[in-house]
C-alpha cells in the first residue's frame, strides 16, 4: 500500500518510504501523523498525503522536528478531519438548515453549501437511499451532521480519493451482528448490560414555575418510547400529551429522572389557512405567505414571509371649497372623462375680454387672444399689408420677384389677394450641330422648328417615332375564334397579310398552330438624330416693364385692426373655478390582499419540539448504556464507521449491539493494521 505526497495543487510528487504513517477517524480525532528521517524529508505545509482509492488521507497543518531521534513528523487533519472543521449553518432567516432527497443529491448540496467542492465530489450515481427532511443540529460540523443525518437514515459516509478528489458516497450500513454476532469462542470481549434503566423522563424547557414547558416521555420494560403526541407530526404545543396517560412502569419499576433544558428554543411552524380569518382585514401582517427566490447557482430558496398591506390611495369627494383651493388647487384630483381614472387639478388659464384697445396693441398684440366659434382661445396673429408702389423701386431689375400684384382669376378678375411677380420670359432656340450625350434619354426636351405656311414659326418638342411590328403568338389568343381576321400571316412571299377564314364565306376561323401567326403591336422608338433640325431651348428670366400703381410691396406681422369686445388677456396657470362635488382629496390607506384559500399562513410556536428531541437522544443513550468492549481485528472482517457489530456470552446470555464509531490505521514498512473503536449507538 502506496504513501503518496502531492503538492498543494494536490499533484503528485512521489512516494513516501521508510515511514510511519498513523490515522484515525470516527467520533473523534479525525487527524493523522507521519513520521519520516531527517533525511528522507520531502514534504511542505499544505502538502497532501493519501493512499489511491483508499479513505486513508489528508492535508498537512503542522511539521515538526526532533534531532535527537532524527525524525520529521507531519500532522494534519484526515479528509474526515476536513469536514469536521466545517460548519453547517442555516439560510440566513431559518432557525435550521433542513435536507430532503436522493442521498448523494443531498451531500452534493452540503459540500457545495460549505465551500468545499474544490476538494470533495460526490459520485454520480443515484442511490436508493433518501433523506426525509432531516434537520441538522444548529451549526454542526459538516462532517457530524452527515454522519448523524446518514445514520438517522440508516445508511453510513464512504468516502476515497482518486485522481485529484475525495469523493464522498451514501451507502446502507452493514449490521454484522445480524448473521455475525461473535460469542467467546470467536474474539475476547467484555460485555457490561443494564436492565433497569430510565423509563421516565421529565422533560423541562423554557418557562419558570407553573409556566415553564414540561412534557413527560415514557418508555416501556423494552425501552419502547410510548407515544407522546397526537399526531404524526406535531406542530404546536397543543398536539403534544402532557399528562401520564401513557404511562406504562409505575411504582418500584418506575424509575425517573429529569431533563433540565431551559434553552430549548421554540420551533416556528406554520399551517395553511383553508377560510379566511375574521380579523384578515385588519390584521392580514399577522399571517404568512411561502415565498420562493431563485438563487444565482440555479437553485431555489424558499421562506415564509409576513403578509404585508397593500397601500393606495382613496379619493375622497369634497363638498365645501377648501381654504386652501387658490393656492393649492395642485394637490386635489378630479376624474379624467375619457378613462375614468384620478388625475391632478391642473392649472387653467383665465381670459379677461377687453373693451379698449390697450396702448400697446401695436406692437404687442401677439400677446393678445381671440376666441373662435368652437370657445377655444388662440393668439392673435399679425397680418401682411400691400403697399401700392408709385415710383420703381432702384432694386426693381435684381429683386422684382420680392414683391407683389393683385391676384386675379382665368377671367382676368380681382379675387382680393395677392401674388408675387412673375418674370418676363424670354426664350430662344439653339441648333444642336452634335448629338446630345443624354439623347437617348431626353430626346423630347429638344425641339425642331415647324411652320405651317400661314403663320409665324413655333418650336415644337421631339416626339419619339411610332413603327408597326407583328410579334409572333405562341399562345392561342382567346378571341381566336372571332376576331382571327384581327391577326397576321405571311404568304408565300413573306409578306404579311390578314389571316383568311375557311369554309363557306370564309366565316369560320382556321385552325390555330403554334408559331405561324403574328399578333400586330406598336413598337416606340428613339428618333434619329438631324443636326440641321434639332434646337435646345435656353429660358432667361427678366423683370416685368416697371409700371407705376401696380406693383406692391409687402409688411408682414402688422397689428390686425382693432375692434372693441374682440380681443382678450390671459392670466396663466391659474385656479379653476371651484365646483362642488367634483374635485378629490386623495389619502393613502392600506389594505389586506385579496383572500386566496391555499396561499396563506398562520404560525405557530411548537415549544416541545426540541425539547422531545433532546429527550429522545437521552432515553436512546438510557438505552444504549450496554457497554461493549471486543476485540474487532482478531475477525478477518474490514469495517466502516457506522457499521453496526453485535456480541453475547453463551454463559449469561448476556449480548448487545453497538455500533463502530472509530477506526485506527497504522501503515508502516508497508504493514497495515486496523484497530477499531465501538460506542454507544447515537453517539
Amino acid at each position: 500500500m502506496d504513501l503518496i505526497y502531492a503538492d498543494e495543487k494536490r499533484k503528485d510528487i512521489g512516494i513516501l518510504e521508510s515511514c510511519s504513517y498513523d490515522l484515525a477517524y470516527g467520533e473523534d480525532e479525525n487527524d493523522f501523523e507521519c513520521v519520516i528521517t531527517r533525511a528522507n524529508h520531502c514534504c511542505k505545509d499544505n502538502y497532501i498525503i493519501y493512499v489511491e482509492n483508499e479513505e486513508y488521507g489528508g492535508i498537512i497543518d503542522e511539521i515538526g522536528v526532533d534531532t535527537e531521534k532524527d525524525e520529521i513528523k507531519y500532522c494534519g487533519r484526515t479528509w474526515h478531519g476536513i469536514l469536521d472543521k466545517k460548519i453547517i449553518c442555516p439560510d440566513e432567516g431559518m432557525d435550521y438548515a433542513t435536507y430532503a432527497g436522493n442521498a448523494n443529491e443531498v451531500l452534493k448540496e452540503i459540500i457545495e453549501k460549505i465551500g468545499a467542492g474544490d476538494l470533495f465530489k460526490v459520485e454520480e450515481e443515484e442511490t436508493d437511499i433518501y433523506i426525509d427532511n432531516y434537520q441538522m443540529e444548529r451549526y454542526v460540523s459538516a462532517y457530524k451532521g452527515i454522519r448523524r443525518m446518514l445514520r438517522a437514515n440508516n445508511a453510513k459516509l464512504k468516502m476515497h480519493y482518486r485522481k485529484g478528489y475525495v469523493y464522498l458516497q451514501a451507502v446502507s450500513y452493514c449490521d454484522y451482528s445480524t448473521d455475525e454476532e461473535f460469542n467467546t469462542s470467536q474474539v475476547d470481549f467484555s460485555i457490561t448490560k443494564k436492565y433497569n434503566i430510565v423509563n421516565h423522563l421529565i422533560c423541562m424547557g423554557q418557562g419558570d414555575l407553573k409556566d415553564r414547558k414540561i412534557i413527560h416521555l415514557f418508555a416501556d420494560e423494552n425501552g419502547n418510547v410510548q407515544p407522546y403526541s397526537l399526531l404524526d407530526q406535531p406542530l404546536q404545543d397543543d398536539d403534544y400529551i402532557v399528562d401520564h396517560r401513557n404511562q406504562v412502569l409505575v411504582q418500584e419499576n418506575e424509575i425517573t429522572e429529569n431533563l433540565d433544558y431551559p434553552n430549548a428554543e421554540a420551533k416556528k411552524n406554520y399551517i395553511m389557512l383553508d377560510t379566511e380569518p375574521a380579523d384578515w382585514g385588519d390584521n392580514c401582517n399577522d399571517y404568512f405567505y411561502l415565498k420562493s427566490d431563485l438563487q444565482e447557482d440555479g437553485s431555489e430558496k424558499t421562506s415564509y414571509e409576513s403578509v404585508e398591506k397593500e397601500k393606495k390611495d382613496v379619493y375622497k369627494l369634497i363638498e365645501n371649497k377648501p381654504e386652501n383651493w387658490t393656492l393649492n388647487y395642485d394637490s386635489y384630483y378630479m376624474i379624467d372623462t375619457e378613462d375614468g381614472e384620478y388625475t391632478g387639478v391642473k392649472a387653467v388659464d383665465a381670459y379677461v375680454l377687453q373693451t379698449s384697445r390697450p396702448s400697446d396693441w401695436g406692437k404687442n398684440f401677439g400677446a393678445y387672444y381671440k376666441k373662435n366659434d368652437e370657445g377655444k382661445y388662440s393668439g392673435v396673429s399679425g397680418v401682411d399689408q400691400y403697399i401700392l408702389l408709385a415710383k420703381k423701386p432702384s432694386n426693381w431689375d435684381q429683386k422684382y420677384n420680392e414683391y407683389y400684384q393683385k391676384e386675379v382669376d382665368e377671367y382676368g378678375h380681382a379675387t382680393g389677394g395677392y401674388t408675387g411677380v412673375s418674370p418676363r420670359v424670354e426664350k430662344k432656340y439653339v441648333r444642336q450641330k452634335e448629338k446630345p450625350k443624354n439623347w437617348n434619354d431626353y430626346y423630347s426636351a429638344y425641339f425642331y422648328r415647324y411652320n405651317d405656311g400661314y403663320n409665324k414659326d413655333e418650336y415644337r418638342s421631339i416626339s419619339s417615332v411610332q413603327k408597326p411590328h407583328k410579334k409572333m403568338q405562341t399562345q392561342k389568343p382567346t378571341d381566336w375564334a372571332k376576331g382571327f381576321k384581327n391577326y397576321y400571316m405571311k404568304d408565300s412571299n413573306g409578306k404579311f397579310k390578314n389571316v383568311e377564314g375557311t369554309g363557306k364565306g370564309k366565316k369560320t376561323a382556321p385552325k390555330w398552330r403554334k408559331n405561324k401567326y403574328f399578333t400586330e403591336i406598336t413598337l416606340t422608338s428613339v428618333p434619329s438624330f438631324n443636326k440641321q433640325a434639332v434646337y435646345r431651348e435656353i429660358s432667361t428670366d427678366y423683370a416685368p416693364l416697371w409700371t407705376g400703381n401696380t406693383y406692391y410691396v409687402k409688411t408682414e406681422d402688422n397689428a390686425p385692426v382693432w375692434i372693441n369686445n374682440t380681443y382678450y388677456t390671459k392670466n396663466e396657470k391659474v385656479a379653476p373655478e371651484w365646483n362642488s362635488g367634483r374635485y378629490y382629496a386623495k389619502e393613502e390607506a392600506q389594505f389586506a390582499p385579496a383572500w386566496q384559500a391555499g396561499i396563506y399562513y398562520r404560525q405557530v410556536l411548537d415549544y416541545y419540539a426540541t425539547l422531545v428531541e433532546k429527550g429522545l437522544e437521552k432515553m436512546q443513550e438510557y438505552y444504549n448504556a450496554d457497554v461493549l468492549d471486543i476485540d474487532l481485528e482478531e475477525t478477518e472482517q474490514v469495517y466502516d464507521v457506522g457499521d453496526m457489530v453485535g456480541a453475547m456470552d453463551e454463559v449469561t446470555g448476556i449480548e448487545t449491539v453497538q455500533e463502530v464509531t472509530k477506526k485506527i490505521i497504522s501503515i508502516k514498512d508497508n504493514n497495515t493494521s486496523i484497530t477499531y473503536e465501538v460506542g454507544k449507538y447515537g453517539s
